[in-house]
């Protein structure tokens, strides 16, 4: 009875430290893409692609089912 108490414990430990992570993954790659579209450089590269790309997304857009 002990051993299945401390077998449950450890358990709902590993699942409450998996989640801790993921989310700390989530964060990290969110703040990463917040610095990368603040920096000007990024910001006009972005910009140019966009332009030079705007027909085709366009075209991928109108062509995309969505199901």
């Amino acid at each position: 009875m002990v051993k299945k108490r401390a077998k449950k414990k450890e358990m709902g430990a590993m699942k409450i430290f998996t989640g801790v992570i993921i989310a700390a993954t989530i964060v990290a790659l969110a703040y990463a893409l917040y610095r990368l579209f603040r920096s000007p450089k990024a910001r006009d590269f972005l910009k140019t692609q966009f332009e030079e790309n705007k027909e085709l997304i366009s075209e991928l857009i109108a062509n995309a089912s969505f199901k």
